[in-house]
């Protein structure tokens, strides 16, 4: 099977991103409903790295000026941004450290929101199962789907590097909650293979991306075995569920292994394109230790948009009283506020959608579902 590589880093100067930062600024300070304008993540790699922005934002009024595509500001804006701006609201906002762990935000405009932290607010045991709950939270609905860029025809370069370095991140929390650390060099490897790409020859750093990506998946199963553990160790409540909807079908075994894990996600993964549309559409067959059900469990047991999809999608689900720990009831509280805001302010994504579409669906877009759906029904 022959890949195509798309999307390859190009040279670029650090003046190139602050720039088009500058730019961001201009455009955006003078729309009545944006309130604060913040640049997250980490030193720029110019040519490799994109441009996170996040949008602190209110209602737009009938009437008033919306929020431009990032890919419009500029003909380097179409190159150096590879996802939308990330817009929330203020309060959701000040509750970032609640569900994710990233280098502090740099306020380029507007409002300098004071950001919540939970380790001043939480035990350390509360503030340990916070930490694991987002590594959960991001294992369901980003890290589980690396193996797919495996068996992809149209391999888009930057958008592999951009995921396949933020496992260090995860890694990095991994090391934060106490759980046993996991030995590799892959933080070196994929932060020289960064730093030197435009000194090397392209076809020798694609293949040490691609090795780079297979240990990544190895990795990210080592984190789920650390997850168990964790839930072994705790003699936390688990059960027999399956969770399914428009984007996963996942199963939890007693006797799971990193084998089973990658069988069953090669063979149930479903790719289609939506009628009509050049847009493709998936389904993720994943098998995980029946020990991480506790987190699908906990999630069910609370109130809120994304805990009642949670609810809806899982079969086998039982009532029982589950004790939360503080640290994973004000996640689960803040990613159902962040949710709820979403729809109210008509944000495009949500922080964990776990398959949830917070705004109606077209016509074509229902098709879709239906069609994956049934072909999910034969592929178990």
């Amino acid at each position: 099977m022959k890949t195509n590589f798309l999307n390859l880093p190009k040279p670029l100067k650090e003046s190139d991103y602050q720039e088009l930062s500058d730019l961001v600024v201009e455009k955006l300070k003078n729309i009545p409903a944006v309130k604060s304008i913040y640049l997250l993540g980490g030193s720029w790699m110019p040519g490799i790295s994109d441009l996170d922005i996040t949008i602190v934002r209110k209602t737009i009024k009938k009437g008033e000026q919306g929020i431009p595509s990032p890919w419009a500001l500029s003909h380097k804006s179409k190159y150096i941004f590879i996802h939308n701006f990330w817009e929330l609201d203020e309060e959701s906002f000040r509750n970032l450290k609640y569900f994710t762990h990233d280098t502090p935000p740099k306020l380029l405009w507007g409002k300098d929101i004071s950001i919540r932290n939970p380790q001043s607010e939480l035990s350390d045991k509360e503030y340990q199962f916070l930490e694991i709950m987002i590594i959960f939270d991001f294992l369901i609905n980003k890290l589980l789907f690396f193996p797919r860029y495996l068996k992809q025809t149209q391999l888009n370069i930057r958008q592999v590097l951009g995921e396949v370095y933020s496992l260090i991140y995860t890694l990095e929390v991994l090391d934060l909650t106490g759980l046993q650390t996991i030995e590799t060099d892959f933080p070196e490897k994929i932060k020289k293979l960064r730093e030197t790409w435009f000194d090397n020859n392209q076809e020798e750093n694609i293949k040490e991306l691609m090795i780079l990506l297979e240990q990544s998946i190895d990795l990210i199963l080592e984190v789920v075995v650390r997850l168990d553990n964790f839930v072994k160790e705790h003699n936390l409540p688990t059960s027999n569920l399956i969770f399914k909807n428009r984007k996963y079908y996942l199963t939890f075994d007693k006797d799971w292994t990193k084998d089973k894990f990658i069988s069953n996600f090669f063979k149930g993964h479903i790719a289609i394109k939506r009628p009509f549309s050049n847009r493709v559409l998936e389904n993720f067959k994943i098998v995980l230790p029946q020990s991480l059900s506790y987190f699908f469990m906990v999630y069910a047991n609370q109130e809120g948009l994304v805990s009642d999809w949670i609810r809806k999608s899982l079969t086998g689900l039982q009532k029982m009283d589950i004790p939360v720990n503080q640290g994973i009831y004000q996640h689960i509280k803040v990613i159902n506020d962040s949710a709820k805001a979403s729809i109210k302010y008509r944000f495009d994504r949500i922080p964990f959608p776990y398959g949830l579409l917070i705004h109606s669906q077209t016509l074509l877009s229902r098709l879709g579902d239906i069609l994956i759906l049934s072909l999910r029904k034969i592929k178990k």
